[in-house]
């Protein structure tokens, strides 16, 4: 009996360790959060507010809300896999030249300064993370029930965008080098593991279906982390007004290297969802 019970204990422990082991895997593909946030837009000389909130769940969560002043609207930005939001300075830097708007940016929990004890990253999770920060800029607006606001998501950050957009309003969304399904992604960037394991579905692909507000869609034919076939994808199945850019380069900088036909694009498209004050008063 003393042999059993020592094996069965046995089992366990190793049943756990293997789980455990799985978990933490999972956080870092999927994920690969960094928690050691030291940057700020000070450092380009931007006013900001350090935004504190919490998601419905009551996980804490930390973001910057950058203000313009000759602001139409704003915009959530939806960040990818890896890093947090001072990763994506550059990034806040041309979005402000492009369009007059105000920019909230925010890691999502795990990231940066957003909780990480008992709030380790989920696909509903960050979905919820998502909407609370959209209650965030949506008081900026006076808490209007249809508020200037657009989103723009990257990679993973288009995925949860995505879902946002089906829960609250946005005058347009912008996904960048999106992929179809995290069970595709897995299976072309980690041939042979346990897939089935996941948890995550990210299904861009049944998604975008039920999207219904304007769309601009941006993907790198030369994209090494996610295939352009995937974007297109993805794109093919939207039903909503929509607008499709190649852009060229690799997956971080493809749009962004140098003025291009996707930032005139994303120039263009801002200026219809979220029309300059003047235009608006003319």
């Amino acid at each position: 009996m003393s042999i059993l019970i020592f094996l069965i204990s046995l089992l366990l422990c190793v049943s756990l360790v293997f789980l455990f082991g799985v978990h933490r895997l999972r956080i870092r593909e999927i994920y690969d959060p960094n928690p050691l946030l030291e940057q700020s837009p000070a450092e380009l000389g931007l006013a900001f507010e350090d935004i504190e909130f919490q998601a419905d769940d009551n996980a804490l969560l930390h973001g910057w809300w950058i203000p313009h002043p000759e602001a139409s609207g704003s915009m959530i930005f939806c960040h990818g896999k890896g890093g947090h939001i001072g990763d994506r300075l550059w990034l806040i830097e041309a979005l402000r030249e492009i369009h007059p708007m105000n920019l909230f940016i925010f890691d999502y929990r795990g990231f940066g300064k957003s909780t990480r004890s008992r709030y380790s990253p989920t696909e509903p999770g960050l979905v919820r993370d998502t909407i609370a920060a959209y209650e965030i800029v949506r008081a900026f607006h006076g808490d209007a029930d249809q508020p200037p606001i657009v989103a723009f998501g990257r990679s993973l950050g288009g995925a949860v965008a995505l879902q946002m957009a089906f829960e609250r309003e946005l005058r347009g969304i912008v996904l960048e080098n999106v992929f179809s399904t995290l069970l595709e992604m897995a299976e072309i960037r980690r041939p042979g593991w346990p897939h089935g394991l996941l948890r995550e579905k990210f299904d861009n692909l049944s998604n975008i279906k039920a999207l219904r507000c304007p769309l601009l869609q941006l993907h790198a034919r030369e994209d090494e982390v996610v295939p352009f076939a995937q974007g297109q994808a993805v794109f093919a199945e939207a039903t909503c007004n929509k607008q499709w850019v190649e852009t060229s380069g690799n997956h971080v900088d493809a749009a962004w290297l140098e003025p291009s036909k996707a930032q005139d694009a994303l120039r263009q498209f801002l200026q219809t969802c979220l029309p300059a004050i003047e235009e608006n008063s003319g």
